[in-house]
């Protein structure tokens, strides 16, 4: 009786995790592009700085990355209040990088 009622909980506690996680990679990919492009991080291995090619090919990968993810959660059965979880858990990523990107300033 009791675990039947926390199995839903649980799932939705999980796939706030799995958002945050998700979210937490797809900002350090984003902070490294943004890094490149402005030459924070250096030159490249070939020693010029990344180009307009370069970040539109990071924005197109985060991007089929940020939709296989969906795809994938769609495909495994997830139901709405899990994907609302998991878009939360990727929101509070993306506010706790903006707060490690403002205290570095």
């Amino acid at each position: 009786m009791m675990t039947e009622e926390l199995i839903p909980i649980a799932s939705v506690a999980l796939s706030l995790l799995l958002g945050a996680g998700f979210g937490a990679l797809y900002f350090r990919l984003l902070w490294h592009a943004a890094q490149d492009l402005t030459g924070v991080r250096g030159k490249t291995q070939n020693g010029k700085q990344a180009g307009a090619g370069r970040a539109f090919f990071g924005f197109t990968m985060r991007l089929s990355l940020a939709l296989g993810v969906l795809a994938l959660a769609v495909a495994a059965g997830a139901e709405a209040a899990q994907l609302l979880a998991g878009g939360l858990g990727f929101v509070l990523a993306r506010h706790h990088a903006v707060g490690r990107m403002k205290a570095r300033e």
